[in-house]
């Protein structure tokens, strides 16, 4: 096509970047052959004047095949970057070209076939509605930016309103926040009255529920009574216990010193016996002391079986205490189990006559 760039326009674009090059080398490669010549007849002709003269221009030379040297390096650096964007330029051409060559194809394929068509109306149609199509998109583009043009003019009226009625309207404003203010005060004043109030009633509300609390229900008076009537019973056993132990070491005691006197009483009688048997005045002292003895242990023994029988009479009487309160607890459940058996015939009872009276109904 007429805009894109064709391979021989590429080929001269490298072509004279190579020449450059070309040509800079050759001119610098001419110039060293130059500077040997005259060196080479300098020396020939061995003057020192000329010698000078050559010392110089080789210096020179040499400063300028330093600049050719760095002006090639830079020259074959870009002659690189134009080889290497002529070889992409040259593909892309390549697959605009096959693109190009397709759509041809392409092209003229829909042409042969618009041609061979039978529907010459339809296609007419088509082209019709397409130029409408683009026609109307024209139409709809050209309207938005109509519609942005008269949108930018109405924001400016607007805004030169709204900027010439601020000034008679501040004061009118200044004085509807001031309203506010005043109102915004009022609720805030009567909310922390509220709130102080709400406070205060939430307290009283803690304060009953906590009393409320602190009284015991229906169920948690039965679980105390009955943990009461087991920690009694505990107690009881434990005191009856405690009092056995106590009764059976009196009784040990008891015993014991019993038995202390009397192994007192048979040692004195054993140590003495042979002193009182020596004269009759100390024999019958000794038989005296001994029948005095005697009467005490029987005094003792006769206070003894006293208490025993008290003792025996009060267990009796426990025991008949005990089984008075036995059959009254026999007496008590027979009675219990009879209400019971009441109670399930009065509902039977009642069951019958209430079905009796909806039959009767």
């Amino acid at each position: 096509g007429g805009g894109g760039v064709s391979g021989q326009h590429v080929g001269s674009i490298v072509g004279t970047t190579s020449a450059a090059i070309i040509s800079a080398s050759e001119g610098y490669r001419a110039a060293v052959e130059e500077t040997r010549r005259q060196l080479d007849s300098s020396a020939a002709r061995g003057k020192l004047g000329a010698a000078a003269a050559l010392r110089r221009k080789k210096a020179a030379l040499t400063r300028q095949r330093d600049a050719k040297a760095a002006a090639l390096a830079i020259l074959e650096a870009q002659g690189d970057q134009q080889r290497a964007r002529g070889g992409e330029v040259a593909e892309e051409i390549r697959v605009l070209r096959e693109s190009g060559q397709k759509m041809r194809e392409q092209l003229a394929h829909l042409t042969e076939l618009e041609a061979a068509s039978q529907q010459q109306a339809e296609l007419d149609t088509l082209r019709g509605l397409v130029a409408l199509n683009e026609s109307l998109k024209v139409q709809e583009e050209s309207f938005k930016a109509a519609c942005k043009r008269q949108l930018a003019a109405l924001r400016a009226e607007l805004e030169a309103a709204t900027a010439a009625a601020a000034g008679d309207a501040d004061g009118e404003e200044n004085e509807r926040l001031r309203q506010i203010e005043d109102m915004h005060a009022k609720i805030n004043s009567k909310h922390s009255r509220v709130r102080e109030l709400l406070a205060q009633r939430n307290l009283d509300v803690a304060s009953h529920s906590r009393s409320i609390d602190d009284v015991p229900t229906r169920t948690e008076l039965i679980q105390y009574e009955r943990r009461f009537v087991e920690l009694y019973q505990q107690v009881a056993y434990k005191l009856e216990e405690t009092r056995m132990y106590y009764g059976r070491y009196n009784q040990l005691d008891e015993e014991r010193n019993y038995l202390a006197k009397e192994v007192k009483l048979l040692n004195s009688i054993s140590e003495n016996v042979d002193t009182a048997m020596s004269s009759r005045s100390s024999k019958e002292e000794f038989l005296s002391q001994f029948q005095s003895i005697v009467a005490g242990v029987e005094e003792n023994l006769r206070i003894q079986r006293v208490k025993l029988g008290e003792r025996t009479s009060k267990v009796d009487d426990l025991k008949q205490s005990h089984q008075n309160l036995v059959d009254e607890q026999r007496r008590y459940f027979q009675a219990v189990r009879s209400f019971q058996d009441e109670i399930v015939k009065n509902e039977y009872l009642h069951n019958q006559k209430a079905s009796l009276e909806q039959r009767s109904a």
